[in-house]
């Protein structure tokens, strides 16, 4: 007779680790973060010293993507603006292709 309940009680375990797995059951609700992150305040340029102290909050799976984004758009528009090329000087006396001298 004990035989047969540890069986029922197998078969029942499997099954409800199956339904779960499949994804029937309740849902997972929404974790907020694990820590709250700190990113460099403001629009402005980001320094080295603000980058490595760059802290992310993590969530269920990984880090908070709203803030690595925040941070990466920063960053290539510093970039960007960075490498944009420089403006032509004004032409002035002594400078331009007819100067002498």
């Amino acid at each position: 007779m004990m035989m047969w309940i540890l069986a029922v009680v197998a078969v029942l375990l499997l099954g409800g680790v199956a339904v779960v797995a499949a994804g029937g059951g309740a849902p997972m609700k929404e974790q907020g973060p694990d820590r709250s992150g700190r990113l460099p305040a403001g629009d402005g340029p980001v320094s080295a010293r603000e980058l490595r102290q760059a802290r992310f909050s993590t969530v269920v799976r990984g880090y908070s993507m709203t803030e690595v984004d925040e941070l990466l758009t920063r960053l290539e528009r510093q970039l960007a603006a960075s490498e944009a090329p420089a403006p032509d000087p004004v032409d002035g006396p002594g400078r331009g292709d007819d100067a002498e001298g």
